[in-house]
């Protein structure tokens, strides 16, 4: 095997981080969404990190045996399609509501609904994207009992908060527990 591969794989399966990723530049392996036993994804801190590889998103719903999804301090922009299959998924540092140029490649929040074993914290970025609100209700957050915390980012342009987002808050329905 290759040593560049090698490293990428280690890379995937988080046993490498930001530092060793010089090694061999700031790219995930297409390869990642071949690995359909991977358990652990770990995309931290690498800010350089503005896309998956095509292979990953096409790919990310064939990851049924993920569990854990990291990608604190990365730079992506959205969420790739597919994550609803991911079931077994327990971690997901973050959500990422996409833009609408990337729409048609992107999950939404809708997406969110059968992942009802997830734990710990959730943060959900740019919600200010969200263009129906019942994308929020289909999220179900209600469901997931494991959470600690839920984290809600919306980035305004100008200070207040809009009608559709008081809506959407609502339509959130946070775990009563939290």
């Amino acid at each position: 095997m290759e040593k560049d591969k090698l490293i990428n794989l280690w890379m995937a399966h988080g046993y490498l981080g930001e530092t060793e990723m010089e090694l061999v530049g700031k790219e995930i392996p297409s390869e990642v969404g071949k690995l359909l036993h991977l358990r652990y994804l770990d995309l931290s801190q690498n800010a350089a990190l503005k896309a998956l590889p095509e292979q990953l998103p096409n790919g990310m719903g064939k990851l049924t045996k993920l569990r854990h999804r990291q990608m604190i301090g990365s730079s992506l922009s959205f969420m790739p399609k597919g994550l609803e299959r991911l079931a077994s998924l327990r971690t997901v540092s973050y959500f990422i509501v996409c833009s609408s140029e990337k729409v048609m490649e992107a999950a939404n929040l809708g997406d969110l609904n059968q992942l009802n074993k997830l734990e710990g914290n959730l943060l959900t970025r740019n919600l200010e994207n969200v263009v129906d609100v019942g994308e929020a209700l289909n999220a179900e957050l209600k469901n997931k009992k494991k959470l600690l915390g839920l984290f809600l980012d919306f980035t305004w342009e100008e200070i207040g908060l809009q009608m559709n987002d008081d809506n959407l808050i609502e339509a959130l329905q946070a775990p009563s527990d939290l």
